[in-house]
This record gives C-alpha cells, sequence and structure tokens, in this order.
C-alpha cells in the first residue's frame, strides 16, 4: 500500500516548489538542504510539486531489523529509501508514535517533522 498520510488535512503542512536538481516520485522522500520533504505527486526535475513537511504518516518502508519505541527519534536514510533509528549523517525527521517490532518492515504512525 505504501506510505500514507494520515493527518486531517487542516494539519498537513505544504510548500510548493520545484526541486532543483532531481525528478521526485509520490510518497518517496527525499532530503533537500537538510531538511526532508515528502513529495505529493511525482514530478520532473525543476517542475513545481507539493511537498509535506509536516504531518502523521504510516505504512512507509522501514528498516527492518530495528524495534522502535514510542518518542524514538527517526531519520530518513535516501540510499534506501527507508526510515530508520540509526542517526549517522542522516537528518532527523520525526518521531516514533507506535511502538515497531524489529521484523516489521513498514512503519506504523511516525510524526513526521520535515523541519
Amino acid at each position: 500500500m505504501g506510505l500514507q498520510i494520515r493527518s486531517p488535512a487542516a494539519q498537513i503542512k505544504t510548500l510548493s516548489f520545484a526541486h532543483p536538481s532531481a525528478a521526485t516520485t509520490k510518497k518517496l522522500p527525499f532530503v533537500l538542504n537538510a531538511k526532508t520533504f515528502i513529495p505529493l505527486n511525482s514530478a520532473a526535475s525543476a517542475a513545481a510539486n507539493e511537498h509535506v513537511y509536516e504531518c502523521e504518516l504510516s505504512g512507509a518502508e522501514k528498516t527492518a531489523g530495528q524495534a522502535w519505541a514510542v518518542g524514538e527519534t527517526l531519520y530518513f536514510d535516501p540510499a534506501t529509501g527507508k526510515f530508520t533509528k540509526t542517526a549517522g549523517a542522516l537528518v532527523a525527521c520525526g518521531y516514533c508514535g507506535e511502538a515497531m517490532l524489529s521484523g516489521d518492515t513498514t512503519t506504523g504512525l511516525v510524526v513526521f517533522r520535515g523541519f
């Protein structure tokens, strides 16, 4: 089913802009200038699009082998296209809103905060 935005419309915060150097894929997060965004539509490079920077979401790909506890800081890894709790050089983009088991491959509730 893929990433689902679960917030009521009035709580979803978006920005309209064109990614300057890459095409974007609907609901596949990306990092730009140390901020994480979720495009609402697929768009070519330099084409205007709506991008979510704050919402509640679920069903996104999760790094397997990690158990997540409520409140843990989460990161999006552009290299794998998955959310993770391992920081490394990644940018924080939210918090775990629902405990997840290490075998889970998709997220439960995530409180997404792109910046």
